[in-house]
Formats: C-alpha cells, sequence, structure tokens
C-alpha cells in the first residue's frame, strides 16, 4: 500500500529551537534591522546537519501572517543547501513606501524541506511523514535618521508604566519597537501574552487584578537582553 506523503509544517519564532540549531537549518540572527538608506540586508543560514539536504524557500511577510508583502524580495527565493554548508540570503528593499518617523516590522521565513526522502529509512518513508519547518525572524525597517546607536540602546529606559484595577498600561513613546522579555508582575511570569513588543507610540496592555511591581528586561538589535529593570506601580 502506498502512502501519500504528508508535509507537517511547524512554525518556528526564533531559530535558537534546538531541532532547528543541532539538528538543521539555523538562521545566525534572531532578527535583521534593515536601514532605510541601504538597498539590501543580509542573513546568514547554516544547514547544522552532516547528513540532511534541504531545499529552502524564502519570502518576507506581514509580522502577524505569512502572507507575502511586495515590499522586500529575498535572494535567492529557493536554495538547495548540502549537509553542513552556509550560504547569505540576500533581503532587498523594492517600491518600499513605509513611515520615516517610526519603525516598521515584518517577518523573515525561511521554509526548510528535508530533500533526502530517498535516503531515509523504509520505517520512515511508510510513514508518509516528512517535517517542513518555517524558521520566522522579525525585519526591522529602521529610517535612516532614526538609526542613532545611543537612541536605539536606550529607547526601552523611556518605556512608561502605569496601572489601573485590571490592567497595566506599557506606553511606548518612542519610534522603536521595543521588545519585552522575562515579563513579571509581582514577581510572577505572565502568560496571558504571548508577544510583549510594544510598537512606536504605542501602548501595550496586560491584563492583570492587583499589579504592584513589574519586571522585565528588553531584547536589543543582536538579540541580547538589556539588564532587569524593577517598577513600582
Amino acid at each position: 500500500m502506498k502512502y501519500k506523503k504528508l508535509i507537517i509544517l511547524i512554525s518556528l519564532l526564533f531559530s535558537n529551537f534546538s531541532f532547528s540549531q543541532s539538528n538543521g537549518i539555523n538562521l545566525a540572527a534572531t532578527r535583521v534591522v534593515f536601514d532605510s538608506k541601504e538597498a539590501n540586508a543580509s542573513l546568514k543560514i547554516n544547514n547544522n546537519s552532516e547528513e540532511k539536504t534541504w531545499l529552502l524557500r524564502s519570502w518576507v511577510s506581514a509580522y502577524n501572517n505569512d502572507e507575502k508583502v511586495k515590499n522586500f524580495i529575498i535572494t535567492p527565493p529557493l536554495y538547495r543547501i548540502d549537509p553542513t554548508e552556509s550560504f547569505q540570503l540576500r533581503i532587498n528593499k523594492i517600491n518600499v513606501h513605509l513611515p520615516e518617523d517610526r519603525e516598521s516590522v515584518f517577518r523573515i521565513n525561511v521554509l526548510a524541506i528535508p530533500s533526502n526522502y530517498n535516503n531515509d529509512t523504509q520505517e520512515k518513508r511508510d510513514s508518509g511523514l516528512q517535517f517542513a519547518i518555517n524558521n520566522r525572524i522579525k525585519l526591522i525597517y529602521r529610517p535612516h535618521n532614526l538609526n542613532v546607536p545611543k537612541k536605539v540602546d536606550d529607547a526601552y529606559k523611556a518605556l512608561i508604566f502605569s496601572k489601573s484595577e485590571n490592567q497595566v498600561h506599557v506606553k511606548n513613546p518612542t519610534p522603536y519597537y521595543i521588545t519585552m522579555n522575562d515579563v513579571k508582575i509581582n514577581e510572577k511570569s505572565i502568560t496571558s501574552i504571548k508577544d510583549f513588543m510594544v510598537s512606536p507610540f504605542s501602548t501595550l496592555i496586560i491584563p492583570e487584578k492587583n499589579a504592584k511591581t513589574i519586571s522585565y528586561s528588553t531584547i536589543n538589535d543582536y538579540g541580547g537582553k538589556t539588564p532587569t529593570q524593577n517598577i513600582k506601580l
């Protein structure tokens, strides 16, 4: 009996997921910052497997879905990466008409499909399963006039915190996207929100009763963490 192959899609929001790093495709950064003055930006891709060959399909999507956008094109869009190979993806801007007073954010998608099905064991072939892994990281488009290292590094210090009876409000008065990490209220980790990215000139609302303190760090341009901040509400 022949089984129709089923490709199972797994989306990875960060390239440091263990399967991606140790057995397959690894993206060398957790975000790419695109200076508006430049024509393109690059991203290194590594195949950490000593056995698997992967077929890669890459594109830029909106931040909240996988739909391809028209502002950017990735070259090469299709690529066959051999075991232990590394290469550079190039993100090129086309017809970019985005705000100049704030950052814009998108997703870089690198869909990896195993190409060595014929070398799999009979058991794997009979199961009819293949795993397609979609590695997704942030693409931050930064207007050149805002790409000032000191201002970028200090943006998290400008966050303004306030509370109401059942909510904590995090106001971002800066033109930068600020991603909070390790967020705790009253020394308790917050699980009610999956994405703690605060948009420019916007407010993030965290549902939480009787909040007295909040602690957090933020993620910088290189994927590192800033010092933990402890705020009394």
